[in-house]
């Protein structure tokens, strides 16, 4: 996932728009949701359960 699409799917999920600012290359940001990550498990939420967190913090800030 590119930096642009995570940007934006963050945002979206808290009910916040941003500019049209993004890396159009792949940067730290990027969200890997791999085989070998999980089997790593240094990341223990895949991105679709983290967009569920913010919706959730979105719509306790009264932002969605």
């Amino acid at each position: 996932m590119t930096g642009e699409e995570y940007i934006q799917r963050f945002y979206d999920a808290i009910g916040v728009e941003v500019g049209p600012r993004f890396s159009d290359e792949y940067t730290a940001v990027d969200w890997y949701d791999t085989s070998q990550g999980l089997f790593l498990g240094y990341q223990g939420l895949n991105f679709n359960g983290f967009l569920g967190m913010l919706k959730a913090l979105g719509e306790q800030l009264g932002l969605r």
